[in-house]
C-alpha cells in the first residue's frame, strides 16, 4: 500500500530528514505526527570546555558521522541541527561540527564544561512536507485496491468515476461497480489522513 513519508527541512540543513508517518492525529494547531517511536538523536556528546567567545565547544565524544573519505572531509551531517543540553533540557542550534568533533554553535543551549548533550535530527519550526501517494494494485481478476493519503478522483473508461476523500474517516472501504460493455470494476479504497 501507500506509505506516508514526512520530510523535515530547514534553511541551513545539509540534508532533509525523511521519516515514515505511522499515524496522524488532529491537534489544535494542525496534526500530530506519529513517527513510530524512532529515535531522533543523531549523536551524543560531552562538553569538555566552556563555550568559547566564537561559539565553539570542545566535545569529548567522537562524532564519526561528520567524517568521510579517509576522515579528512566534513560530511555536513549535523549542519543546522538542534543540540539539547541534557542538564537543562534547553535547545540550541549547531552551525557545524569540525573534524575534531568540536561544535560551532549558532545558539548555545547553556552548555558548561561537563554537560552532556544530544544532537537531534528535527527541531521546532522545521518545515514538514508529506507528499501525496497513490497506490493501485490488482488483488484478484477484475478486483483492484486503491490506497491514497490525499483526496483523489478516478475516472474509469466507461465514464463512471470514484472519489476518494481520505479525510472522511481514516480507513474505509468504498466500492463502485459498473457493467458497461460487460466489464465490472470494483475498487476498494483505504485512506489515511488528518482531518481539520
Amino acid at each position: 500500500g501507500a506509505a506516508n513519508l514526512a520530510y523535515f527541512s530547514r534553511s541551513g540543513y545539509s540534508r532533509n530528514a525523511p521519516y515514515t508517518v505511522h499515524g496522524l492525529v488532529p491537534a489544535a494547531a494542525g496534526c500530530q505526527l506519529d513517527l513510530g517511536g524512532v529515535p531522533l538523536v543523531l549523536g551524543q556528546g560531552r562538553a569538555i570546555s566552556p563555550v568559547s567567545e566564537a561559539g565553539v565547544v570542545a566535545n569529548g565524544v567522537p562524532l564519526d558521522r561528520e567524517k568521510a573519505y579517509g576522515r579528512s572531509v566534513r560530511t555536513g551531517c549535523f549542519d543546522g541541527k538542534a543540540i539539547r543540553n541534557l542538564r537543562t533540557g534547553q535547545l540550541g542550534r549547531i552551525k557545524n561540527v569540525n573534524l575534531d568533533s568540536s561544535l560551532a554553535l549558532e545558539a548555545n543551549p547553556g552548555l558548561r564544561a561537563g554537560d552532556r548533550f544530544e544532537l537531534l535530527d528535527i527541531q521546532p519550526d522545521d518545515a514538514v512536507e508529506i507528499p501525496g501517494v497513490v497506490a493501485l494494485w490488482q488483488t484478484a481478476p477484475d478486483h483492484w485496491t486503491v490506497r491514497s493519503n490525499v483526496p483523489l478522483s478516478i475516472n474509469l473508461p466507461d465514464a463512471a468515476s470514484l472519489v476518494v476523500d481520505p479525510t472522511s474517516g481514516g480507513q474505509g472501504v468504498v466500492a463502485r461497480e459498473t457493467a458497461r460493455s460487460g466489464k465490472r470494476w470494483r475498487f476498494t479504497v483505504a485512506g489515511n489522513a488528518c482531518g481539520e
